[in-house]
């Protein structure tokens, strides 16, 4: 068959794809987020190196990765899925590619329980929303079982782009997928591959008692919820009104007095309505919107859920300042993009506030303030894990991260142990008079001091999974300068270290 020449009314030949990819900045480092189909058929895979994926694909279009346009595209598109159920769930799992890169939402959770006979069956639908997601413009893969976590897993980690399994075949599907479709952390699926644990069948061969004094109950919890021993529900998606104020000025206003004003009165009306709903302000994005269709735009984010109107102009009034007013301002905009329910507290007792509650504010201000001066991720915070291990519970975390619980309220472990871990623990020199007791005297650096106080020992086995298997036996040392530190005695090689001082 001959190809036929193009005429001179001949439609001119499309203009080629080019791969896409999606590139996020972790602790100065871009990675992949996201790549299309194309960028894939080349190896590029997430969570790999950009220079890595430029080299596999040089002809991919590389864009920065933007977590606010993809949360309000996401949120149309469950209010879309509405049409198929009712119960349709922005997916709560975390896409991580870094311990420190930002989750953002990625897939829909759609509960069709009881209206599979309304499309003609399980199968039926799920092409059904293929075809109807491919006319929109996405490629994306689904599947259907009895259990959220086993549709998540075949979604992600099948064969096949549509798949479908009933509570007899469940075993069967999960068995040979890998042990990230139980939605692990990376941290915990590289120390299940490190002992030869790379598939879910190779945990059911596993004791679950083992599985709990090695990995801890995140694993068992999700092996239950995928395999249907533990319920987990969908939450369904509402959308609730973004609530805006606004002001209307008669002409251009260049006074930076007379928009203070204004301002601080669109506080108070917003403040008015969240108050009314019992929410607080997340994210606030206040526009000033100027003749020259160039409208200054600024987001604000907030540590805790604020609906109170001077702790709003608190955070509020710096940016103002610092916005460029241009030729004038025609009308600013004050919106609460982002809400959340608050406690409600009485009035007539704000006055009598106790210290406790008083401080706790005026802590949750000052985070406040420095995080819309240098970012939502360049503060942190100490975010205890429930660890026996001290490198595992002395992790930090964006304070932005920290769920509901205050700054003020971290559940630390009920345990002795020092303000300051050291990191590496750093070498000592310890004479005991006996041994497997406590030390009399301590060199360390460069100093020798007489221990006048101890306490001790406790004994800390490591899980068999981490690299280092030393047996510490810690000891509590208060020394002749009046300071306590934290020593322990490796077991294996009889070497002593300092891992930690109370401040």
């Amino acid at each position: 068959m001959s190809r036929r020449r193009p005429g001179k009314n001949a439609r001119s030949p499309a203009r080629p794809r080019l791969p896409i990819i999606i590139a996020a900045e972790v602790n100065r480092r871009q990675y992949v987020a996201r790549c299309c189909p194309l960028a894939a058929a080349a190896g590029v895979s997430p969570a790999m190196d950009i220079s890595q994926a430029a080299a596999l694909c040089p002809q991919a279009q590389v864009h920065p990765w933007q977590p606010d346009i993809y949360q309000p595209a996401i949120e149309k598109l469950a209010q879309w899925a509405g049409r198929f159920s009712p119960r349709v769930m922005i997916d709560p799992t975390p896409h991580e590619i870094d311990a420190g890169f930002a989750p953002a939402p990625h897939g829909l959770l759609i509960d069709a329980s009881g209206m599979e006979h309304l499309h003609g069956g399980c199968r039926v639908l799920l092409v059904r929303i293929q075809q109807a997601l491919a006319a929109l413009g996405f490629t994306a893969r689904l599947a259907a079982a009895s259990t959220i976590g086993s549709a998540w897993a075949l979604a992600h980690y099948g064969a096949k782009p549509i798949a479908y399994t009933d509570a007899a075949q469940l075993l069967q599907a999960l068995a040979h997928l890998p042990i990230a479709a139980l939605r692990l952390p990376r941290a915990m699926c590289e120390s299940l591959s490190t002992v030869g644990i790379v598939q879910i069948q190779h945990l059911t061969c596993i004791p679950r008692i083992s599985l709990l004094e090695r990995f801890g109950p995140h694993l068992l919890q999700r092996m239950d919820q995928s395999y249907g021993r533990v319920h987990e529900d969908i939450a369904p998606f509402t959308i609730r009104p973004v609530l805006s104020v606004s002001q209307l000025f008669d002409g251009p206003v260049t006074q930076l007095e007379v928009i203070l004003n204004a301002a601080r009165q669109l506080v108070h009306q917003l403040s008015s309505q969240l108050m009314d709903r019992q929410r607080g302000a997340e994210t606030l994005e206040v526009r000033l919107a100027r003749p020259d269709h160039q409208d200054n735009i600024k987001k604000i984010s907030l540590v805790r859920p604020v609906c109170q109107p001077d702790r709003i102009w608190d955070i509020l009034r710096p940016s103002l300042e610092r916005m460029h007013l241009g030729s004038g301002v025609e009308a600013i905009v004050l919106k609460a993009l982002r809400t959340a329910p608050v406690k409600p507290r009485q009035a007539e007792m704000d006055h009598v506030l106790p210290a406790t509650d008083a401080a706790a504010d005026d802590l949750l201000q000052l985070l406040d303030r420095l995080i819309n001066h240098w970012g939502p991720r360049c503060l942190l915070m100490p975010d205890p894990q429930a660890s026996h291990i001290p490198e595992c519970t002395g992790r930090k975390s964006p304070v932005m991260n920290q769920g509901d619980s205050p700054a003020s309220e971290v559940n630390w472990p009920p345990l002795d142990r020092p303000s300051i871990l050291l990191d590496p623990p750093e070498p000592a020199q310890c004479v005991a008079l006996q041994p497997d007791h406590p030390p009399h005297r301590l060199g360390w650096r460069g100093g020798n001091y007489a221990v006048i106080s101890q306490a001790g020992p406790e004994r800390i086995v490591p899980y068999r999974t981490l690299t280092h298997r030393q047996t510490r036996d810690y000891f509590k040392l208060q020394l002749e300068d009046g300071r306590w530190v934290w020593v322990y005695h490796a077991r294996e090689d009889g070497r002593w270290f300092v891992h930690g001082l109370w401040g």
